[in-house]
Protein backbone atom coordinates (compact mmCIF):
# COMPACT_ATOMS: atom_id res chain seq x y z
CA UNK A 1 0.00 0.00 0.00
CA UNK A 2 1.71 3.17 -1.18
CA UNK A 3 -0.64 6.15 -1.32
CA UNK A 4 0.35 9.15 -3.41
CA UNK A 5 -1.57 11.37 -1.03
CA UNK A 6 -3.22 11.00 2.37
CA UNK A 7 -6.36 12.99 3.12
CA UNK A 8 -7.76 13.08 6.62
CA UNK A 9 -10.60 15.01 8.18
CA UNK A 10 -10.43 16.13 11.81
CA UNK A 11 -9.01 13.21 13.84
CA UNK A 12 -8.38 11.36 10.57
CA UNK A 13 -5.64 13.87 9.78
CA UNK A 14 -3.85 12.89 13.00
CA UNK A 15 -4.18 9.21 12.10
CA UNK A 16 -2.73 9.88 8.63
CA UNK A 17 0.15 11.92 10.03
CA UNK A 18 0.89 9.23 12.63
CA UNK A 19 1.15 6.67 9.79
CA UNK A 20 3.62 8.91 7.94
CA UNK A 21 5.70 9.78 11.02
CA UNK A 22 5.87 6.09 12.00
CA UNK A 23 7.21 5.23 8.52
CA UNK A 24 4.22 3.10 7.52
CA UNK A 25 3.69 5.15 4.34
CA UNK A 26 5.55 7.82 2.39
CA UNK A 27 2.97 9.90 0.52
CA UNK A 28 3.74 12.79 -1.76
CA UNK A 29 1.50 14.97 0.41
CA UNK A 30 -0.73 14.95 3.47
CA UNK A 31 -3.95 16.98 3.45
CA UNK A 32 -5.73 17.72 6.71
CA UNK A 33 -9.26 19.08 6.42
CA UNK A 34 -10.09 20.93 9.63
CA UNK A 35 -7.37 18.81 11.19
CA UNK A 36 -7.64 18.11 14.92
CA UNK A 37 -3.93 18.06 15.72
CA UNK A 38 -3.63 19.95 19.00
CA UNK A 39 -4.59 18.70 22.44
CA UNK A 40 -7.21 20.53 24.44
CA UNK A 41 -5.51 23.19 26.52
CA UNK A 42 -6.15 24.92 29.81
CA UNK A 43 -9.19 24.06 31.88
CA UNK A 44 -10.80 22.13 28.99
CA UNK A 45 -8.04 19.53 29.19
CA UNK A 46 -8.57 18.98 32.91
CA UNK A 47 -12.31 18.57 32.36
CA UNK A 48 -12.45 16.81 28.99
CA UNK A 49 -9.95 13.98 29.50
CA UNK A 50 -11.47 12.57 32.71
CA UNK A 51 -15.01 12.94 31.32
CA UNK A 52 -14.09 11.12 28.12
CA UNK A 53 -12.42 8.35 30.12
CA UNK A 54 -15.47 7.99 32.35
CA UNK A 55 -17.86 7.93 29.39
CA UNK A 56 -15.69 5.40 27.56
CA UNK A 57 -15.77 2.95 30.45
CA UNK A 58 -19.53 2.76 30.73
CA UNK A 59 -22.22 1.68 28.29
CA UNK A 60 -24.61 4.26 29.74
CA UNK A 61 -23.33 7.20 27.68
CA UNK A 62 -23.35 5.42 24.28
CA UNK A 63 -26.88 4.20 25.04
CA UNK A 64 -28.02 7.71 25.98
CA UNK A 65 -26.44 9.28 22.89
CA UNK A 66 -27.90 6.62 20.62
CA UNK A 67 -31.37 7.06 22.11
CA UNK A 68 -31.15 10.86 21.81
CA UNK A 69 -29.99 10.53 18.19
CA UNK A 70 -33.34 8.96 17.36
CA UNK A 71 -34.73 12.51 17.35
CA UNK A 72 -33.53 14.22 14.16
CA UNK A 73 -33.73 17.61 15.91
CA UNK A 74 -30.90 16.57 18.23
CA UNK A 75 -28.80 15.59 15.20
CA UNK A 76 -29.47 18.99 13.62
CA UNK A 77 -28.29 20.67 16.85
CA UNK A 78 -25.10 18.58 16.89
CA UNK A 79 -24.39 19.42 13.25
CA UNK A 80 -25.09 23.12 13.85
CA UNK A 81 -22.56 22.93 16.68
CA UNK A 82 -19.90 22.06 14.09
CA UNK A 83 -20.67 25.15 12.04
CA UNK A 84 -21.83 23.05 9.10
CA UNK A 85 -25.16 22.91 7.33
CA UNK A 86 -25.96 19.57 5.72
CA UNK A 87 -28.89 18.63 3.55
CA UNK A 88 -31.55 16.20 4.76
CA UNK A 89 -29.74 13.17 3.31
CA UNK A 90 -26.49 14.07 5.10
CA UNK A 91 -28.38 14.70 8.33
CA UNK A 92 -30.02 11.27 8.11
CA UNK A 93 -26.64 9.59 7.57
CA UNK A 94 -25.37 11.16 10.79
CA UNK A 95 -28.54 10.09 12.54
CA UNK A 96 -28.02 6.52 11.39
CA UNK A 97 -24.38 6.62 12.56
CA UNK A 98 -25.13 8.14 15.97
CA UNK A 99 -27.94 5.73 16.76
CA UNK A 100 -25.39 2.90 16.73
CA UNK A 101 -24.16 2.39 20.27
CA UNK A 102 -21.03 0.60 19.08
CA UNK A 103 -19.99 3.59 16.99
CA UNK A 104 -20.61 6.04 19.82
CA UNK A 105 -18.65 3.81 22.23
CA UNK A 106 -15.72 3.63 19.78
CA UNK A 107 -15.64 7.41 19.38
CA UNK A 108 -15.67 7.90 23.14
CA UNK A 109 -12.89 5.32 23.57
CA UNK A 110 -10.78 7.09 20.93
CA UNK A 111 -11.33 10.45 22.60
CA UNK A 112 -10.46 9.02 26.03
CA UNK A 113 -7.05 7.85 24.83
CA UNK A 114 -6.32 10.75 22.48
CA UNK A 115 -2.80 12.11 23.08
CA UNK A 116 -1.58 14.56 20.47
CA UNK A 117 1.45 15.96 22.28
CA UNK A 118 3.93 13.51 20.74
CA UNK A 119 2.47 14.05 17.27
CA UNK A 120 2.98 17.80 17.50
CA UNK A 121 6.52 17.30 18.83
CA UNK A 122 7.40 15.12 15.82
CA UNK A 123 5.88 17.28 13.08
CA UNK A 124 9.24 18.98 12.55
CA UNK A 125 10.55 15.71 11.09
CA UNK A 126 7.71 15.40 8.56
CA UNK A 127 9.17 15.21 5.03
CA UNK A 128 5.92 15.16 3.06
CA UNK A 129 4.27 18.50 2.30
CA UNK A 130 1.40 19.14 4.71
CA UNK A 131 -1.65 21.09 3.53
CA UNK A 132 -3.93 22.26 6.32
CA UNK A 133 -7.33 23.16 4.93
CA UNK A 134 -8.98 25.32 7.55
CA UNK A 135 -12.57 26.57 7.34
CA UNK A 136 -13.59 29.86 8.89
CA UNK A 137 -16.94 28.56 10.14
CA UNK A 138 -15.52 25.50 11.92
CA UNK A 139 -16.86 25.45 15.48
CA UNK A 140 -15.26 22.11 16.36
CA UNK A 141 -11.60 22.79 15.46
CA UNK A 142 -10.62 26.43 15.60
CA UNK A 143 -8.92 27.73 12.43
CA UNK A 144 -6.20 29.06 14.75
CA UNK A 145 -5.05 25.44 15.20
CA UNK A 146 -3.92 25.26 11.57
CA UNK A 147 -1.70 28.31 12.02
CA UNK A 148 -0.18 26.90 15.21
CA UNK A 149 0.48 23.52 13.60
CA UNK A 150 1.98 25.16 10.49
CA UNK A 151 4.39 27.06 12.73
CA UNK A 152 5.63 23.72 14.12
CA UNK A 153 6.86 22.44 10.77
CA UNK A 154 8.68 24.00 7.85
CA UNK A 155 6.69 22.33 5.08
CA UNK A 156 3.09 23.12 6.04
CA UNK A 157 0.77 25.37 4.07
CA UNK A 158 -2.51 26.67 5.46
CA UNK A 159 -5.36 26.94 2.98
CA UNK A 160 -8.18 29.07 4.34
CA UNK A 161 -11.73 28.39 3.14
CA UNK A 162 -14.42 30.93 3.98
CA UNK A 163 -17.98 30.26 5.01
CA UNK A 164 -17.91 26.51 5.64
CA UNK A 165 -17.85 24.55 8.89
CA UNK A 166 -16.19 21.45 10.28
CA UNK A 167 -17.90 19.16 7.76
CA UNK A 168 -16.99 21.40 4.82
CA UNK A 169 -16.16 18.47 2.52
CA UNK A 170 -19.72 17.25 3.02
CA UNK A 171 -21.21 20.71 2.54
CA UNK A 172 -19.34 21.28 -0.73
CA UNK A 173 -18.04 17.89 -1.96
CA UNK A 174 -17.31 19.10 -5.49
CA UNK A 175 -15.21 22.00 -4.27
CA UNK A 176 -13.21 19.69 -2.00
CA UNK A 177 -12.76 16.99 -4.63
CA UNK A 178 -11.26 19.63 -6.92
CA UNK A 179 -9.04 21.04 -4.15
CA UNK A 180 -7.79 17.60 -3.08
CA UNK A 181 -7.13 16.64 -6.68
CA UNK A 182 -5.15 19.84 -7.29
CA UNK A 183 -3.09 19.46 -4.10
CA UNK A 184 -2.31 15.80 -4.76
CA UNK A 185 -1.13 16.60 -8.29
CA UNK A 186 0.96 19.52 -7.07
Amino acid sequence: FAPDCIVGHSAGAAVGLRMVLDGAVEPGAVIGINAALLPFGGPMRRIFAPMAQLFATTQLMPALVARRAGDVRSIRRVLAGTGSTLDEVGTRYYQRLLTREGHVAAVLAMMASWDLRSLLDQLGSLRSPLYLVSCSGDKAVSPVQAERVAAATSNATVIAVDGLGHLAHEEQPGQFAELISRLCRG
